[in-house]
Order: structure tokens, then sequence, then C-alpha cells
């Protein structure tokens, strides 16, 4: 019993000494974290001690401010003869040394320290706010020319857009000028009307320069489709279609006419051709009257065909309803204009929508 209770002692002796180690251990980790805090402090106040006494002024006791008291200088007052120099001395800037840049060289590291003279840290300052402010301006170029190309891309699809918006509605008109004059020649050859410049066809040389131009119009497309953007190729293609339309339907016309030409048709124009343009007269004329009838003819087709096709289509729609109590949108021929003037919504299209 005793052996076992002397044993047992020694063990609580070893473990109250490991304890004792612990807490010194610790005691002197703290007080080392203390001591590194008191010297940081401690350097802390080093530079607000040196920063206070540099504002402070010069003592009246300093023999450098006695000496300028002999002089005349009074605290406060600026030094000059003008008295339009200092009146406060310039400021000090220290600078001090640190590590620029650390090299190890075997177990030993080397510091090498930053000896640039006084106001080259400005300078780098200075260097690297100009850098900033040069990067600053080339960005703001750059979202400059940005917001530029992307108000170009949309211009040019909103005059895309209009340009299609205008050519659709210009073959929608078209169109309708066709259907409204077919119908108008249909009515005045049942009424006994055999000329009528609202439908008459082109004569021989109006036929002729319509053809050429309107070959040459689908030539400049072809060559417009190869050189456009990818974005306009339906467009140019549109065009195309409707300018090879209009070279057809001229070259055909022309083609009858030079084959009446040939015939010996007096004016290029066969006989049914010479009354649809000489309303009321199926008799011959001399070849005088031929040429000049031919040169009216040719004027009046050129000054009805000058206008736009929508003052084209007001027209022959016009000439519809007054004549011939129709209307191409209701698309019925009314008993007089009483009746149409009831039951015919309006004049334009929007009317009958």
């Amino acid at each position: 019993m005793a052996d076992q209770q002397h044993e047992s002692e020694d063990e609580l002796d070893v473990l109250l000494q490991h304890y004792e180690r612990q807490a010194a251990a610790d005691v002197a980790a703290v007080q080392q974290q203390q001591g590194g805090g008191a010297r940081k402090k401690q350097k802390l106040s080093a530079v607000e001690q040196r920063e206070e006494a540099l504002s402070q002024p010069i003592a009246a006791d300093n023999k450098g401010f006695k000496l300028l008291a002999a002089m005349g200088y009074k605290q406060g007052q600026k030094i000059g003869k003008s008295g339009s120099g200092l009146a406060e001395p310039l400021p000090l800037l220290l600078k001090q040394a640190r590590p620029q840049e650390c090299v190890r060289v075997g177990r030993q590291t080397h510091c090498l320290m930053d000896k640039l003279g006084l106001g080259a840290q400005s300078k780098k300052a200075a260097a690297r706010e100009a850098a900033r402010q040069r990067e600053l301006e080339a960005q703001q170029r750059a979202e400059a020319a940005a917001a530029a190309a992307e108000v170009a891309r949309q211009g040019q699809r909103q005059d895309f857009q209009q340009r299609a918006a205008a050519a659709a509605a210009a073959r929608r008109t078209e169109g309708q000028l066709r259907k409204a004059q077919q119908v108008c020649e249909t009515l005045d050859a049942a009424a006994g009307i055999h000329s009528n410049v609202l439908w008459a066809q082109p004569p021989a040389a109006a036929a002729g320069a319509a053809s050429a131009a309107a070959l040459a119009a689908a030539a400049a497309a072809d060559d417009l489709l190869e050189q456009c953007e990818p974005c306009h190729k339906a467009e140019a293609g549109a065009a195309i279609r409707a300018a090879r339309e209009e070279a057809a339907d001229c070259s055909r016309l022309f083609a009858a006419h030079a084959e009446a030409a040939a015939a010996g048709n007096r004016g290029g124009c066969t006989a049914a051709a010479r009354s649809e343009w000489q309303p009321g007269s199926n008799e011959d004329a001399s070849a005088a009257d031929g040429d000049e009838e031919e040169q009216r003819r040719l004027q009046e087709w050129e000054a009805f065909h000058s206008l736009p096709a929508a003052e084209r289509l007001a027209r022959v729609l016009a000439y519809l309803r007054d004549c011939h109590c129709y209307c191409l949108f209701c698309g019925c021929r009314y008993e007089d204009a009483p009746d149409m003037q009831q039951h015919c919504p309006g004049p334009s299209e929007a009317d009958h929508e």
C-alpha cells in the first residue's frame, strides 16, 4: 500500500510540473506580444513627436529668430521688402528608407533599399496618375466610338426598314393601279370608249425608252446586289425582280410596235391601236395628221406617267367612280351615284377596312 501511494504522488508531481512549464510558456508568449506592441507604439509616438516638433514655430529664444528680430522681423510677418513672400516656411518632406526589393542568398535575405532622391516618389505617383488618366480617356473614347457605331447601326436598320416599307407600299400601289386600269379599259370598251390615257399603252417611242431605262435599272440592280450587305439582300432582290418585270413588259410593248411598223402601219401602230388613241373616229388620216396625233398621244402619255403612282391611281379611281359608278375596293358597279353614295363606305382603301 505504501508503494502504491508513493507512485501516485510521483505521477501527480510530474503532472504539476508539466502544467507549470505550460503556464510559464504562455506567460512568456504574452509578454513577447506585449513587448512588440510597446515597440510599435513607441515607434508611432516617435513619428508623431517629430511631426509635432516640425509643426511648431521657431522659439523666441532661438539664435536665428533673435537675428531676424534684430533685423526688424516680427512673428507672422511675410518676408521680403514688398511683403509678398511667405509667412510660413515650406513644409519639410522626410523620406524614409524602405526595402524596394528583397533577394535571398543562401540562408540570408538581403533587401535593396530605395535610394531615390527627394521627389522621386511624387514623380512616380504623378506618372501613375497620368497613365491612369490616359487609360481612362482611351476607355471613354472606345465607349463613345462603340456608342456611335451602335447608333449608326440603329440608323441603318431603321433606314432599311423604312425603305423596305416604302418599296412594299409602292409595289402594292402599282398592283392596284394595274388592276384599276384593266377594269377601266373593260368598262370603257363596253361604253364604246376606245381611247383613254388612263389605261392606254405607251406609244412606240415611249415603249422603247422605257424598255431601255428598265434594262439599265435591272443591270444597276444586279451590280447593287453584288455590293450590298447581307441585311439588304432581300430589298435588292425585290428591286431586281421589279426592274426585270418592267423591262420585260416594256420589251413586249416595244416589240409589238416595231412589228406593226415593219408591217407598214402608219405611225408604228395598228388600226386598233390608232382607234384607242382617237376616240369616236376609225377613219384613216394623212401621214402628217398621223405624226401629229402620235406626238399628241406621246405627250399625253408622258404627262400622265410622270405623275407618282399614287396620283395616277387616285385619278383612275375617281374616273371609275364618276363615269362608271364603280368602286375598286367594293369590287362592284352601282346603279347610279346615289346608290354608290348610300352603300359605298368611301373612295379610299382605308374607308373599306
